[in-house]
C-alpha cells in the first residue's frame, strides 16, 4: 500500500505541475515601465515600451526639451518599417509651460537606404546597450535634456544625457540625427 499510495501522489503532483504550465503568463517581452517624459507629449509622442512587443519592431527616438531660447520640445524618430525601409519624423513646439502648445513643426520623410546604413553603422559602434540610463556624472549645469529611446531586436533602452554631452560614443550618432533633422527644414 505504501508504495502505491506514493505513486499515486506522484502522479497527483505531476499532474498539478503540468496544470500550472499551461496557466497563461504575462508576455516576457514587456519592459518594465519607464516614466514617459512629460515634454513628449508635447510633441505628441506616444510610450515605446509597448512596442517591444511587435515582433521586428526598430525605433530610435531623439527627444530634447532645453530651458532657455523658448523652452523647445523636439522630437526626431526613425522608424524602420517590416519591408527595411525607414521614416523620420521631427516634430517640435515652442515655449513650452501649461497645457500643450501647438506644434510648429511636424514633418516626416523617406530615408534613402544610404542614410539608413550609415545611421546604424553609427548606431552599433555607439555601444549604447552598455550605457546606463543616467550619466554617472553631470557634465554642465543642466540647460536642458536629452533622451534617447531605442525599440530594436525585442529590447527597450533609454539614456538621458544633459547639456548636448553624454558619452563621446554618440556623438557621430547625434551628427547623423541632426544632419538628417535639418534636412527637413528645406
Amino acid at each position: 500500500m505504501g508504495k502505491v499510495a506514493a505513486a499515486l501522489l506522484l502522479m497527483l503532483y505531476c499532474a498539478g505541475c503540468a496544470q500550472r504550465s499551461t496557466l497563461p503568463q504575462a508576455p516576457a517581452c514587456v519592459p518594465p515601465s519607464v516614466p514617459v517624459r512629460e515634454y513628449l507629449a508635447y510633441v505628441k509622442e506616444e510610450p515605446l515600451q509597448p512596442l517591444v512587443c511587435e515582433k521586428g519592431r526598430e525605433v530610435y527616438r531623439f527627444g530634447s526639451y532645453t530651458f532657455h531660447f523658448g523652452n523647445e520640445a523636439h522630437a526626431f524618430r526613425l522608424d524602420v518599417g517590416p519591408d527595411g525601409r525607414a521614416t523620420i519624423t521631427v516634430r517640435r513646439t515652442d515655449f513650452v509651460e501649461r497645457g500643450t502648445p501647438p506644434l510648429v513643426f511636424d514633418k516626416s520623410r523617406m530615408l534613402t537606404d544610404g542614410e539608413l546604413v550609415a545611421f546604424r553603422k553609427a548606431f552599433d559602434a555607439s555601444n549604447y546597450w552598455a550605457l546606463p540610463t543616467e550619466p554617472k556624472t553631470m557634465p554642465c549645469l543642466p540647460d536642458g535634456m536629452n533622451l534617447v529611446e531605442v525599440v530594436r531586436d525585442g529590447r527597450y533602452h533609454d539614456r538621458v544625457r544633459y547639456c548636448g554631452r553624454g558619452e563621446p560614443s554618440m556623438d557621430p550618432v547625434f551628427a547623423i540625427v541632426n544632419t538628417l533633422d535639418q534636412s527637413l527644414e528645406k
